[in-house]
């Protein structure tokens, strides 16, 4: 549903935006050859917060995921006027026009695809509980209109559920049920589709985290340990220090990209 090229945003400790640029950096010169983007198009930038970049195909977010050290969050950008082929930010100052341009927004990228939604029959509705996924979103503002994040989310999830015919959409974490089952709380154990829409200064912008957990946890957490034990630091600042004292990457991703790349990109190398 989503067409190439993707913008990106990586999302880091504060502070270490450079050493996360020079990991997407190595990055990118290990998949240029795989990549029809152009290297002007495809220049890694660092903002406060992270760093933002293009890439040519969902296969090479999975590998942002699997090789980034100092990464926190990767997030992919829904609408930005950073490139084209994406759908622009759009401004909102009241809650009629967010549905309304959200609307647009979701029919226009096809998110019934986006989100691998179920086949219901006759059209009828389809109950939150049955979804092969969760939904989480996450609302900030700065400095506009709609000031009020519940508010916010409520529209965001009213307006989800009516375009994707998803009945109790509109529950929240804490709504749902609290039940106990045998002294201990029910899990939900679904994947998490978290989308998170910033508005700032009344202009909207929507992402989805790729790296989202029911936890929101960062992607040095990513639970592959059996043992875990208490460390002095955190992975990620760990990495950065490794990088700042020297280190470099040395990763060897040619047999990846060429068992993950359509054969269109190999065969045109």
């Amino acid at each position: 549903p989503l067409k190439a090229p993707f913008l990106i945003f990586v999302s880091c400790l504060p502070g270490i935006e450079p050493l996360l640029l020079e990991e997407v950096q190595y990055l990118q010169s290990q998949w240029g050859q795989f990549s029809t983007i152009s290297k002007t198009k495809q220049k890694a930038s660092a903002v406060p917060g992270g760093i933002k970049l293009v890439i040519p195909t969902i296969s090479h977010l999975h590998i942002l995921h699997l090789y980034l050290g100092t990464a926190s969050h990767i997030y992919l950008r829904l609408n930005d006027d950073a490139i084209d082929g994406v759908p622009p930010l759009f401004r909102a100052l009241g809650f009629p026009e967010l549905k309304r341009k959200l609307k647009y927004l979701m029919i226009s990228q096809q998110w019934e695809k986006l989100l691998d939604m179920p086949s219901s029959k006759h059209d009828a509705l389809i109950e939150e509980e049955n979804l092969p996924w969760e939904l989480q979103v996450h609302v900030t503002t700065s400095k506009s209109k709609l000031i009020h994040t519940k508010a916010v989310e409520e529209r965001v999830r009213q307006t989800i559920g009516d375009v994707l015919g998803i009945n109790g959409l509109l529950k929240n974490e804490s709504e749902k049920s609290e039940g106990v089952r045998d002294g201990n709380e029910i899990q939900d154990s679904r994947p998490i589709v978290r989308l998170f829409l910033r508005i700032d200064r009344d202009v909207v912008q929507l992402s989805l985290d790729t790296s989202s957990s029911s936890a929101a946890i960062p992607l040095h957490m990513r639970g592959y340990r059996t043992n875990p034990f208490k460390a002095p630091l955190r992975e990620d600042l760990a990495f950065a220090l490794l990088l700042a004292g020297g280190l470099k990457p040395r990763w060897n991703l040619q047999p990846l990209l060429q068992s993950l790349m359509p054969s269109h990109y190999v065969n045109n190398t």
